[in-house]
């Protein structure tokens, strides 16, 4: 009799340790912010028209609007796991790396916060951002878990026709587009 009373409690305890271990993971994982994938379409025509005022042929992306060109090719993006699903993101700009903070729904049931890095790179016509690693707070997800298929940015489709991109440069805290007049 003592022998099963003793196990039935040692196997309470254990599932209650492993209850509050799931309950533990869960709350470590849950995002910390509420993020949206709902975004603004921008336009780069009127700093184009300013160069012309200015006579410095080049514009500048803030990270504002790097957050709603990300935002946009996120919430069009297709990932390689039907069991992610990114619900919402805020990206953070420095020079050719970008972090974005995201919110994802793994299984349509459990919510996490990470952070994933991508790296920037101008492809000649596009503006490629590709997937470099994500992050659940200190812990390293693997990239068969969490991956996003690199994404194209055609820039010269926010510019007037008669504007051409010459190149682009990579400061710390914009994108600087070089331009010529077709």
């Amino acid at each position: 009799m003592k022998v099963i009373r003793r196990t039935v409690i040692t196997l309470l305890i254990l599932a209650l340790l492993l209850a509050l271990a799931g309950w533990g993971l869960l709350t470590y994982i849950k995002p910390q912010q509420p993020l949206n994938l709902n975004y603004k379409e921008i336009s780069l025509e009127s700093q184009a028209i300013d160069l012309l005022r200015t006579k410095k042929p080049e514009v500048r992306l803030s990270e504002y609007e790097i957050n709603q060109l990300g935002k946009k090719g996120i919430a069009e993006a297709t990932l390689p796991n039907p069991d992610v699903k990114i619900t919402g993101a805020e990206f953070r700009l420095n020079g050719q790396d970008l972090t974005a903070n995201v919110n994802l729904v793994w299984k349509d049931r459990v919510p996490v916060g990470a952070a994933m890095l991508f790296k920037l790179d101008w492809t000649g016509s596009q503006l490629r951002v590709t997937h470099k690693g994500t992050k659940i707070r200190d812990i390293n997800v693997p990239l068969s878990l969490v991956t996003v298929s690199p994404i194209d940015l055609p820039l010269e489709s926010y510019l007037p026709r008669a504007v051409h991109i010459s190149g682009v440069r990579f400061d710390p805290a914009y994108v600087i587009i070089g331009l010529t007049l077709l």
